[in-house]
């Protein structure tokens, strides 16, 4: 018999307990933390402009190709001659293993004086959006292609472009 009284007491107790804690609930304080990650300033340096080099305009038009790797082709009534011949080179420092998007626009219009050509199928290497490696560091090549119309007239033509990097 000693059993059941002791019993009842450990019920009794329990439900004493549940009701103290049940009647405790109007509020609760939970604390949590609060973070925040600084991570390096993306930044962008030009190493090198695109170059198409010197070229002999022809009775058709044609087009002049930069590779992202610097190679140079042609079609149509396009003569390549000599001259300086480059993509356009940057590179890109920030936070190691951080995803960013690569900017180019669909076109850009160099001029001489009143004349003028299309640069147009802006690419890029590495393609975007990237990732940067654990170094923090990785180039980046612009590649394009110059629309030259038939008898275009000689000069140098030029206008800049605006390249973008930004974390995602």
């Amino acid at each position: 018999m000693t059993t059941r009284p002791a019993l009842l007491l450990v019920a009794a107790g329990l439900i004493v307990s549940v009701s103290r804690v049940a009647s405790g609930q109007a509020s609760v304080t939970v604390p949590a933390n609060g973070d925040a990650r600084v991570i390096a300033a993306i930044q962008l340096t030009k190493t090198a402009d695109l170059s198409f080099g010197d070229l002999v305009p022809g009775a058709t038009a044609g087009t002049v190709r930069i590779s992202t790797a610097g190679a140079r082709s042609k079609t149509g009534g396009v003569t390549l001659a000599a001259g300086t011949v480059s993509q356009a080179t940057f590179t890109v420092q920030g936070q190691r293993n951080v995803s960013y998007t690569i900017t180019v626009p669909p076109s850009v219009t160099v001029t001489s004086g009143s004349n003028s050509m299309t640069v147009g199928s802006l690419v890029t290497a590495p393609t975007s959006p990237n990732t940067l490696p654990n170094s923090g560091t990785r180039n980046l090549r612009i590649g394009a292609t110059l629309s030259v119309l038939s008898n275009q007239p000689p000069g140098t033509y030029s206008n800049t472009f605006n390249v973008t990097v930004a974390y995602d």
